[in-house]
Parts: structure tokens; sequence; C-alpha cells
């Protein structure tokens, strides 16, 4: 658009007023005929009138500006939004639903109407590692099917890391140059093993590889795993704590993949230690993610008889991360039980081997 380049006249008359209006309004700087029109006590209708007749009296084009001639629906400061009480009553509805949550969790429970039950704990399987020792797992599952066979109630309990999934940080690199598995294959592997071991789990917790599909996604995989091929366990992503009733016998057990506490000196003292931290009670407490091995231990826990400290070893045997960092080789002991009758907890162990000579009928 041409606009003539006429100054402001140093007085405004009736006659250059509508020249005057006109010219602002050009200059599309949010000026507005009702803006203008007060400057000379005129209505926004009689401004823009001035500026009309100024226009078609010289023959120039029409400014037309959207914020003028648009209807505008929906604009920001129309936008609703919750209200602050409705707010603070969402919030006590969701607080509502997370201590039913809690206390949902408080009272899991697995329950056997006789003994001995043969719990056992089993973790970082790693599948699709080239360094995971698939001969023990089935040997370990092999253990598992002759026990049940023979009339024993088996249980088992994973603890996570059922696979290596690589898909966050640097470990994307580790994939690429180690991973003889795309992500998608490794939890095919997941998917048989739980497969074959649907009959005898009783419950899972995740481990920090399994839950970085979590992490990345918002997606608990492990758990849609469990929900389709071994649905009615207790499975918790990050610590499951349950009751465990055998006969009249109560015990409670403690399962997660890793806790806080090391010592050079005693490989359970995470698990002691957590013991004597408010709410962390328990009878059979049970731990995995070092790779140092299988071990099973007991332990003052302030009752008449001990309690139980529980490291699962891992399955991933060859184990380039370790070597890297100048880690110690791992024991070759991988699963742990805790052996459990109506009058008590009859041992602990890392020998799956040996359940059998001490449990009737096998």
């Amino acid at each position: 658009m041409t606009r003539q380049q006429n100054s402001v006249p140093s007085e405004i008359t009736p006659e250059n007023i509508g020249q005057y209006i006109y010219e602002r309004m050009a200059e599309n700087n949010g000026n507005t005929y009702e803006s203008l029109g007060k400057e000379f006590g005129l209505s926004g209708q009689a401004a823009r009138g001035r500026a009309r007749r100024y226009q078609n009296n010289n023959n120039l084009a029409t400014v037309r500006y959207s914020r003028e001639v648009a209807q505008i629906n929906g604009a920001m400061h129309e936008e609703p939004f919750e209200r602050p009480e409705s707010l603070w009553k969402r919030a006590l509805e969701k607080q509502e639903r997370n201590d039913q949550r809690l206390e949902w969790k408080r009272q899991r429970r697995i329950i056997f109407e006789d003994g001995p039950v043969v719990l056992i704990f089993m973790a970082d399987l790693h599948l699709g590692s080239a360094g995971t020792d698939y001969r023990s797992i089935d040997y370990d599952m092999a253990i598992i099917n002759n026990l049940a066979e023979h009339g024993v109630n088996v249980a088992v309990v994973l603890l996570g890391d059922m696979l290596d999934n690589f898909i966050v940080g640097r470990l994307r690199d580790l994939r690429m140059n180690q991973s003889p598995f795309l992500t998608i294959e490794e939890w095919g592997l997941v998917d048989y093993a739980l497969e074959r071991l649907a009959p005898f789990i009783v419950g899972s917790v995740a481990g920090n590889h399994d839950n970085w599909s979590w992490a990345v996604s918002g997606i608990d995989i492990l758990k849609q795993r469990h929900d389709r091929i071994s649905p009615g366990i207790l499975y918790d992503p990050l610590e499951l704590t349950f009751m465990l009733q055998v006969g009249e016998f109560e015990c409670r057990v403690m399962c997660r993949h890793k806790w806080r506490g090391t010592s050079m000196f005693n490989p359970t003292h995470g698990l002691e230690h957590g013991h004597h931290k408010l709410g962390r009670q328990f009878d059979i407490g049970v731990a995995a993610h070092t790779h140092r091995g299988g071990l099973a231990r007991e332990f003052a826990n302030g009752k008449s008889i001990p309690g139980h400290a529980l490291i699962c070893g891992s399955y991933k045997k060859d184990d380039s991360y370790a070597l890297a960092n100048g880690y110690p080789p791992p024991l070759d002991i991988s699963a742990v039980a805790a052996v459990i009758d109506t009058d008590g907890i009859a041992f602990s162990t890392s020998r799956l081997d040996v359940i059998g000579r001490f449990v009737s009928g096998v």
C-alpha cells in the first residue's frame, strides 16, 4: 500500500483531522479508532468516519487491520482454567487413591496350606547378552521342575534385570558394539523364560535394566509381560514386600533389586542395615544387582530366631563392564533359596542342587 508522506499538521482542524487519523492508523502501531477519537473528543465511530472520508476523497487504498475487522473466538484471555479449589479437591482425591494403594501393598500375602515351601529367587538373567550362561538357566529351571514333579511346593520370585535393554545414554553404544540381539529380540527371550517359569512364579520386582523402558517411554514393559504370561502374581517395579504364610507360620519377605549400603567385609551389609530402618523389618531379605554370586546368610534381626539375608548371583558370567572396571569374577552360583515349613524358616541356601536331599520325596 502506498500512503502519502505528509507530516502531521501542527494544528489539527476539522479539515485535516481525517488525514491525521488515517495516517496514524496506517502506522499500525496499536492505534485504534477509539483511542484516536478520544484525543479529539470523538467516538470511535466518528473517528472512523473522518478517516474514511479523507480516504475516499483522496482515492486512497483501504486500510484494513485484522484486530479491527476480524471476529476472534477463543482468545487467550477467554481460555478456561481449573479453579484453585477444584485443583485442591483433585489433589485430595489423588491422595485418597494413593493411600488405598499403599494399604493394598501392605496386605500382599502368599499362602500355602502346608509345607515345606521352597522359595527360589532368580535375578540378573540379562537375556540377550553374549555373556549370559544360558545353560545355567536351563539347569536351574530343571531343578525347579524336578522339585515340583516330586510334589514339593516350589515358588519362584524374580528380582529383575531380565534383559540387557541397552537403550539409554552411553549404553546405546554397547548395543552397537556388543549386543548380539535387537531389543525386541531380547524381550522375546524374556517371554520364553517367563513362559517356562510361569507355573511357579509368585512374585516379581523389576531391576534397573528393566525399568529403563519405563524411564524412556513411561510404559512398564515387564509388567505388561507378566500381565500376559503370568497374571495374578505379585509385582512391583521397585520393592516387593509380602507376608508368606505356610500353615500357621508367617514371615515377612522383602525383595529389592538394589539395596543401599555396602561393605567390603560383609556382602549382605545393605540388607542387614536395611532391616533396621523404619518400615524395613523383614524375616527374609533378598537382593541382586551386584553380580558377585549367590549367597545366603543368617543375621541377627532382633528376634529370638535369626533373619535371612540372600543375594542373587548373576547369570551374566562374561561381563565386559565388570572387566573394564576391575571387578572380581563372580561365583558360579546364581539362584538362591529359602526353605520354609509350618514351624518356621528351616534354612536358606545358595545351593539349589542340594535342596532335594532335605525335602522329603525328592
